[in-house]
């Protein structure tokens, strides 16, 4: 099997991948590993009509469906594509270690069938440190803190209703709650004061039992989108990485994830102004529409962020508006649980379309993948 075509390639990984390959193959598969783990070209194992045949200019698209959504791959690198996407459905996600010290032979390949997307999935943990698993937990209340109870309903919401006794008193003030999500989770949480808080994959929110000071606080990571309950005399603050979100009734979206590079601060109604703790210590004020980014160390402002885009999440999809290959799995692997794992150097081109959060990955996969 000195000389193979991209087509070729590919077909002999899905064999690989259903347990069909032939020892032959497998031991090509070997070599093929060993190329990637080098950062060889692939190419070196083609003939030269073939390597001219990858590095031609010709175009391919995508048109697979998704209920009546299509997705068009904007840009493709045919190299990247003969030494990385033919493996891309099993590197990026993790089952499949091209490591210097692995063999491919020697990788167990899981069934892309058995990947679920996420749902309504949570922990809570309580005040002294205990910590309910809030999928395997019952509908109806499932705590009782100081008098604060705390019920699940069968939508996935956490609600906790409070007693003017209890908001008064300071008996809660410094008693705090966390609400966290794992990778493959979301969650909606009603906090004591009535807002609302929807949180994505991968993201926690800590947040006391009672807002009986001055200001109403919480600690957020990861993703979470805000619907604050009005209160002229507490303003609402949001603490994520090194900035504060101030509020007195508005709705927002965060976007804190650390492998993201930035805090992206959206806002959909009302206003809010951003504090930022970087170097030059900078506060925006933002009115619906715009977006506020901190990367750590200045803040700038974004008057035209795509909302359509930031807030798919919430509303049960995926949207890809001219979207990186690498956004797009960052965004797969928080929602599926799985890691991702580039072979070489990640490719660039962008997506557009919608797909619902409840697609199997493997269809997403099937969308994603080029055609040969």
């Amino acid at each position: 099997m000195k000389h193979i075509t991209e087509k070729q390639l590919l077909k002999i990984i899905d064999r690989y991948n259903k347990g069909t390959a032939s020892d032959e193959e497998k031991s090509f598969l070997e070599a093929y590993s060993k190329l990637a783990n080098n950062e060889a070209d692939i190419t070196d194992v083609l003939s030269e009509k073939e390597t001219q045949a990858l590095k031609s200019d010709s175009k391919a698209r995508i048109d697979a469906n998704v209920g009546s959504t299509k997705l068009k791959k904007k840009k493709i690198d045919y190299r990247w594509l003969s030494a990385a996407a033919a493996v891309l459905l099993v590197v990026v996600l993790g089952y499949l270690k091209l490591d210097k010290k692995a063999e491919l032979a020697s990788v167990r390949q899981a069934d892309l069938r058995t990947i679920k997307p996420g749902g309504n999935k949570a922990f809570l943990i309580l005040t002294d440190g205990s910590k309910i698993d809030l999928d395997a937990a019952g509908n109806g209340k499932v705590a009782q803190q100081a008098g604060i109870s705390i019920s699940k309903t069968a939508s996935g919401q956490l609600s906790y209703v409070v007693s003017g006794a209890i908001n008064r008193g300071s008996g809660s003030a410094s008693a705090y709650n966390t609400i966290e999500t794992p990778k493959g989770g979301q969650y909606l949480v009603k906090l004591p004061d009535g807002t609302q808080v929807w949180l994505n994959a991968a993201s926690s929110l800590r947040f006391p039992l009672a807002f009986s000071g001055k200001e109403r606080r919480v600690v957020l990571t990861g993703e979470g989108y805000f619907e604050v309950a009005k209160d002229k005399s507490k303003p609402f603050r949001v603490m994520s990485g090194n900035q504060m979100v101030e509020v007195l009734g508005t709705h927002f979206n965060i976007n804190s994830y650390a492998d993201e590079g930035s805090i992206k601060t959206t806002l959909v109604e009302g206003s809010v102004k951003v504090h930022s703790g970087a170097k030059n210590n900078i506060d925006l004020m933002l009115i619906p529409g715009q977006q506020a980014i901190n990367n750590g160390e200045l803040m700038s402002l974004n008057v035209h962020p795509d909302i359509e885009e930031i807030m798919s999440w919430k509303e049960g999809s995926f949207q890809f508006n001219d979207t990186s290959l690498s956004s797009i799995m960052r965004q797969l692997s928080r929602w599926y649980d799985v890691d991702v794992e580039f072979v070489g150097q990640v490719p660039d081109y962008h997506f557009r379309g919608r797909i619902s959060r409840d697609t199997p990955i493997a269809q997403i996969f099937e969308i994603l993948k080029p055609e040969v």
